[in-house]
């Protein structure tokens, strides 16, 4: 199995604990890259592969762009930005290949030649908030064949990181609910984040639904469900792809309707949305859980937008858990917004599981 293994600075890079770094900035979705201009051109496709992958909303969108800086003195103006890569090799004598190799001790420099190590990371570097990648290989051909075959593991280090940053937005921004939030744990065993401009829209204890809903701006809708099942002894069978669509179906034709009551949200019925509903084995905050993304519409197509779902199941209360994040908003770009609600949706915490404490 490869090793990744974290970055060794040189000293001229190190940053003195009792220095005040600036928070990081820059959009979210931007990856300023270092790379010389030649090197650049002979591996932008799988570059670009690797990073700028579609995300149907349903329109496409990548989720990260590549933004190539091929003069490392610009370096200087862009150190607080949050997402800095480095894409070189040892045999590059560009002023950016000459960087590079600089970042490297000689253990780490050994790795690389031996292809034991092509991937390093930095956290908080010259900024707090930021990441910075360096991807080096010993040659093109080598640099080439970790783009390939590494693709998706080097896309989620940027991906966690956006993902941990929203996360941490959540719970540093204040202003929730907490009287919600304690209505849930008393009266459900379980709680989440509940932001400021949201609102219960459906409480059911005989349904075992609860449904949060935020309107903020006009135009644009996020909504959050919680469905469980209680005395659950044989949880296995839940974790079915067939089943969770049809309970899917089988709750938002219940509860997600138009206010005329003549149309509801479906999945999974066309060929359209099967082609990109995607079930995934994860860990949601330390479970093993199964999470679905795809697309939802109003059965009679006037509307639809991106869902993420997750089931997983408690041992404490002997439940299984179907929670669930949609959003509508047509005029706007989603990809952020699909991070936001992901990062929403693990908040969700259950009571004896020694989860509530920590936050």
């Amino acid at each position: 199995m490869k090793k990744f293994f974290s970055i060794a600075i040189i000293s001229l890079f190190l940053i003195s604990c009792t220095q005040l770094k600036p928070k990081a900035t820059g959009d979210e979705t931007e990856i300023i890259t270092y790379v010389d201009s030649l090197l650049y051109t002979q591996i932008q496709d799988p570059l670009k592969s690797t990073f700028q992958r579609l995300l149907y909303t349903p329109q496409p969108e990548s989720l990260f762009i590549i933004k190539p800086e091929f003069q490392i003195y610009s370096i200087d103006n862009l150190k607080t930005r949050k997402n800095i890569m480095f894409v070189s090799t040892l045999d590059n004598k560009s002023d950016i290949g000459l960087y590079v190799s600089n970042m490297l001790d000689p253990a780490s420099r050994e790795l690389v030649e031996k292809d034991s190590a092509f991937l390093f990371i930095k956290k908080d570097l010259w900024s707090k908030g930021q990441i910075i990648v360096v991807l080096v290989s010993k040659d093109k051909e080598t640099l080439l064949k970790h783009l390939t075959k590494d693709r998706n593991e080097i896309y989620l280090y940027f991906r966690d990181e956006f993902f941990k940053r929203e996360l941490d937005a959540i719970y540093s921004e204040g202003h929730n609910k907490k009287d919600i939030e304690r209505y849930f744990l008393k009266k459900y065993g379980w709680t989440i984040f509940v932001q400021h401009d949201y609102y219960i829209a459906k409480d059911s204890a005989e349904e075992k639904f609860v449904w949060l809903r935020r309107r903020t701006p006009e135009d644009m809708e996020r909504f959050i469900f919680i469905h469980w099942i209680d005395s659950v002894e044989n949880p296995y069978k839940f974790f079915n792809q067939v089943w969770i669509a049809e309970k899917r179906n089988e709750l938002t034709r219940k509860f997600y309707r138009t206010t005329r009551d003549d149309a509801w949200v479906v999945i999974a019925d066309d060929p359209e949305s099967i082609k990109y509903l995607y079930f995934f084995p994860v860990n949601f905050n330390g479970r093993y859980a199964i999470r679905v993304q795809g697309l939802w519409r109003f059965n009679d197509f006037t509307g639809g937008g991106p869902f993420i779902s997750y089931v997983f199941y408690d041992e404490n209360q002997k439940r299984i858990y179907f929670i669930d994040g949609s959003i509508f908003a047509p005029r706007y770009e989603k990809k952020k917004l699909v991070i936001q609600i992901d990062a929403l949706l693990h908040t969700f915490k259950t009571a004896g599981s020694g989860e509530i404490a920590s936050h």
